[in-house]
């Protein structure tokens, strides 16, 4: 062999530690043009040109079987952040994992199966889930050796069980998922793996959990915040919210990535994706809207809803790879649609009734079942019985449904439909699915509902005061002044039944509730009647027939 030979041996085999980096040149340039210009002809341009130097090192015929690894992985994340050639990215993953077996790179081997199981995902469900089963045993197995010989990189190992147990998210459901990291997590002592399978299926406790950073700190309350909506304690998720707001706040604020980081150990950490910091603004201003739906007095729902949508004008996505690019904005149609619909129910609560009619006309609202049932609202709200019972049926009898919604939208057809045997027949069957939701308030809707049909017994009265507890307890304001309008119908005690009137008058007026306002109204008529009270009774008539007037314009003019 001559010198020029062994220098061209050596020159070819240590070709990838020009073009490796050359290649990352070209995707971060890449990179660089997605997040300002998006799909452009020089973004693919440069990924190509990035690819193009990672298939030349393949060409080598000297290349170290570590190279060689390392090189067709990187390939295969490029195929899956960017395209969808997933046919491309399993062939040349394969030779990886052929490389791996032989030469017993375990890790890396471990590495190149969640990398496959991204591609089964999207290709052969089934075989990922049996390649996924296979991979938690066998890194299971690696850290329990690791761990019984005490050896440096367990937490490596363990990490490796977490990553595959994440994964299976892209085949079954998250309840199974965070019990078996939970389950792993406990028999290791892993205190923040711990907290995250707790977060993943939402069952947090609610009072104040320490975190290590602002993200997870963040994560936790909105979890404790969406568990608290979810089952209609808005005063508690208030508490968590105000916490919320003061950390966006805070000067100290960290908030580099839209990666959350738990770590095993204190050694290694398991990256999520989640939000960025302006995800995140707009998330919690559509949080903070739910959260005051229920308090029609004030308007705040209505305020926070829009500085969601105003700031979401100014959201420009930074995603790095056009597969994450496509997710941001499925996540932003989405949340915009939320922030929109929620308005509309902020705006029907207070019975603005144009500014909601404005929005469900809007083609910017997409149209789905929740969307449905707020335009079936609208037509209630505007005396459009006819038109209102339809919509309720459609829901209804609609598959997709979601139980929340048709639970509403049953809700809102019995009252529609007032006391005829059919609402009396869906009342009762209706209960079980009230009781069944997690949501307290489905079942004191129909409390009332069921309470309205039945005679002034004694003991259906003490059922209306405890209603009145609970509606004040989870600030629901609608549900207070409806409670207070059926309870003065039924006290014997005219004082009593007047300052009933009397709270329901006032908090149906504080929540724009003409309709509400007028029947607290009739109420004080007659009691102010039974009274004697007639200058009372004078200056009350005066008042229903202005209410009146003013429900008729803005009800019956469409």
């Amino acid at each position: 062999m001559t010198v020029n030979s062994i220098e061209r041996e050596q020159f070819v085999s240590s070709r990838h530690l020009f073009l490796w980096p050359l290649a990352e040149v070209y995707f971060r340039e890449a990179e660089k043009i997605l997040q300002h210009h998006g799909t452009t002809r020089a973004f693919g341009d440069l990924l190509t040109g990035g690819l193009r130097c990672l298939y030349a090192v393949l060409l080598d015929n000297a290349l170290e079987p570590r190279v060689e690894l390392i090189t067709r992985k990187r390939i295969c994340e490029i195929l899956l952040h960017h395209t969808q050639e997933y046919a491309d990215a399993e062939s040349i993953l394969n030779r990886a994992m052929l490389i791996a077996k032989q030469h017993n790179f375990v890790e890396e081997k471990f590495s190149l199966q969640l990398l496959l199981a991204r591609i089964f995902s999207k290709t052969s469900p089934k075989a990922g889930k049996v390649l996924l089963l296979r991979c938690i045993q066998e890194a299971e197995e690696y850290a329990k050796v690791l761990q019984m010989y005490g050896t440096q990189g367990i937490a490596s190992a363990h990490k490796w069980v977490y990553e595959f147990y994440l994964c299976c998210s892209l085949f079954q459901g998250v309840q199974q998922i965070s019990k078996n990291i939970y389950n792993y997590a406990k028999a290791y002592n892993h205190e923040e793996m711990i907290l995250l399978a707790s977060v993943l299926s939402q069952d947090l406790a609610m009072e104040e959990i320490p975190t290590r950073t602002h993200q997870i700190a963040i994560l936790v309350l909105v979890t404790q915040i969406v568990k608290c909506i979810s089952e209609g304690k808005v005063l508690q998720s208030r508490e968590k919210l105000n916490t919320v707001h003061m950390l966006l706040e805070s000067d100290t604020l960290k908030w580099e990535s839209s990666h959350v980081e738990f770590t095993i150990d204190g050694e290694i950490s398991i990256r999520l994706k989640w939000l960025s910091i302006n995800q995140i603004y707009i998330l919690v201003y559509l949080i903070s809207g739910i959260c005051y739906l229920p308090e029609t007095s004030s308007g705040r729902a209505s305020r926070f809803l829009q500085e969601g949508l105003r700031i979401s004008g100014d959201f420009v996505p930074h995603e790095t790879t056009v597969n994450e690019s496509f997710e941001t904005d499925r996540w932003f149609h989405s949340i915009i649609d939320n922030l929109k619909c929620y308005l509309i129910a902020a705006h029907l609560s207070r019975s603005k009734f144009s500014k909601a009619e404005k929005l469900l006309s809007s083609n910017d609202v997409e149209s789905n079942i929740f969307r449905t049932l707020l335009n079936g609202m609208l037509k209630h709200k505007k005396g459009n019985f006819d038109e209102a019972e339809c919509i309720y049926r459609r829901v209804i009898k609609n598959p997709g449904t979601p139980k929340d919604v048709f639970i509403l939208s049953t809700l809102n057809l019995i009252n529609l439909l007032q006391d005829s045997t059919e609402a009396n027949n869906s009342l009762e069957w209706l209960e079980k699915s009230c009781k069944e939701q997690r949501n307290i308030v489905y079942s004191l809707w129909w409390m009332i509902l069921k309470l309205s049909r039945e005679g002034t017994h004694v003991q259906k009265t003490n059922s209306l005061l405890k209603l009145t507890q609970s509606s004040v307890e989870l600030s629901n304001t609608q549900l207070q002044y409806v409670v207070f309008t059926e309870l003065c119908t039924r006290l014997g005690n005219y004082e009593q039944a007047e300052k009933m009137a009397i709270s329901a008058l006032t908090l149906a007026r504080k929540s724009k509730d003409n309709i509400w306002s007028f029947f607290s109204g009739k109420n004080l008529e007659v009691l102010y009647e039974g009274l004697h009270e007639f200058e009372k009774l004078k200056q009350q008539k005066e008042e229903n027939a202005s209410v009146w007037e003013e429900i008729k314009n803005s009800t019956f003019s469409n």
